[in-house]
């Protein structure tokens, strides 16, 4: 019985001392968490699948970047917290009511498209089109994009439950132009609509941020039907156009198991005559003025205004429109549009309140009353462009004159005053002679 005891107390301590290592390894891991981005060798081999395409990545090093840890992303300034379902019972779901088709009309409306519009856009300038929700045709350059594209009729898995369209889809996929490419800020079913995205399956390319293309494989999509990035990773195309991954304050999940598997990202849309920021759903952040400092001033920026009730819930998620103007400040937009409404019940706000709120907001903030604007679903609107050449060559020209030191008029103020100081002391000297 001795011996069998002080096997039992022998075991008891290799079994005490394996939990010991684990637990002290676990918090090695806790402790060394560390900012690193999956890493991702951008070679050639995609430039030779695609001429039109090539890829880079921005210098990073003072710049925020996506965590990656144990297979899954977050943000370094504010780690996501999921909601329990006790917040879900909390809050009970969406509570807002869908008001009478007349009222909708009104505040709301929908209008048919102009097609001449659409299929022949100024070259010299920004045009846009709202689908509806997140959903812009734009059209720069002479390039034609998506934003975001959805045309079902439910943001679900399933097109029996879920949030349905009160707003109609203004017009069909058959009738868009020829798209060069789709951007897809994330994951959920507002913003990658299956359905939607099998529409336009072989016929253009998506950009999407990293881990989400091995969805588009599941679904059939060829290598050369995606380009994925990470924050601050930038894909040319054609030679003519910049598109940037940009940081923002989200989260994702399309399933029960896939809770932040792939990133979220919002995007600049850079040509030699115009710079677009189209945004991620997000919580406000200082991420902005990073963005606004390193790649503004935007010709146009794309900015939610709405899902933003109840703020417990929702703020670490989803700006509301006093959020949305500081966002337009901070990106140095010089005209803003809200999206992010209008178009599904996701949460408590009136769907129209983001509309009027937005108003009041910008008046409040003192912006131009055609700064920050709300379109109607269908609507196409042209937006003037500053020259990114002048402006660059601009800044470049206040660089060299501040290295110079050209300041002319400071300089010639303490030349005078030397000289009446000597004209002084030398008249002194003569009186003294004198």
């Amino acid at each position: 019985t001795g011996t069998l005891l002080r096997i039992r107390m022998l075991r008891g301590r290799f079994i005490l001392g394996d939990l010991s290592k684990l637990l002290t390894q676990k918090r090695k891991r806790t402790r060394t968490r560390t900012t690193c981005i999956r890493k991702r060798n951008y070679s050639i081999d995609r430039a030779k699948e695609n001429k039109k395409w090539v890829l880079t990545n921005n210098n990073t090093e003072e710049m925020y970047k996506a965590l990656f840890v144990n297979g899954k992303y977050d943000t370094p300034w504010l780690p996501w917290k999921s909601k329990t379902v006790w917040d879900l019972l909390k809050w009970r779901g969406a509570k807002a009511k869908i008001p009478p088709t007349e009222v909708l009309d009104k505040e709301i409306p929908v209008i048919k498209p102009d097609l001449d519009k659409i299929h022949s856009p100024p070259a010299d300038k920004i045009q846009i089109t709202w689908i509806g929700h997140s959903s812009f045709l734009v059209q720069m350059h002479g390039v034609n994009f998506l934003t975001d594209p959805i045309w079902s009729n439910r943001c679900s898995p399933t097109q029996y439950l879920g949030p349905a369209r009160f707003r109609p889809v203004p017009m069909n996929i058959a009738e868009l132009p020829p798209i060069d490419f789709v951007l897809i800020s994330h994951n959920h079913y507002d913003h990658l609509d299956r359905w939607t995205v099998l529409q336009l399956k072989h016929k253009t390319v998506f950009v999407v941020p990293t881990g989400l293309g091995t969805w588009f494989k599941a679904e059939g999509f060829n290598d050369s039907d995606i380009i994925e990035l990470n924050w601050w990773d930038q894909v040319e195309f054609n030679k003519s156009v910049s598109i940037i991954g940009t940081p923002a304050q989200h989260w994702t999940k399309r399933s029960l198991r896939d809770d932040m598997s792939s990133l979220w990202c919002g995007y600049c849309i850079v040509t030699p005559k115009s710079k677009v920021y189209f945004s991620c759903d997000t919580g406000y952040c200082d991420i902005f003025k990073v963005i606004g400092n390193r790649f503004g001033p935007f010709d146009l920026g794309l900015i939610p205004i709405g899902a933003y009730e109840p703020r417990w819930f929702m703020k670490a998620q989803h700006v509301n429109p006093q959020e949305a103007v500081q966002m337009h400040i901070d990106l140095k937009c010089k005209k803003s549009v809200g999206m992010h409404w209008g178009t599904f019940i996701l949460t408590d706000e009136e769907v129209a309140e983001p509309k009027f709120e937005l108003v009041r907001q910008a008046k409040a903030a003192k912006l131009k009353d055609d700064e920050f604007i709300v379109m109607k679903h269908g609507e196409t609107s042209v937006v003037a462009q500053l020259d990114v050449e002048k402006e660059e060559k601009s800044e470049l020209e206040k660089k060299k004159e501040r290295k110079v030191g050209k300041e002319p008029k400071i300089e010639k103020k303490h030349l005078e005053v030397d000289a009446s100081l000597k004209v002084d002391k030398m008249a002194e000297e003569m009186v003294m002679k004198g």
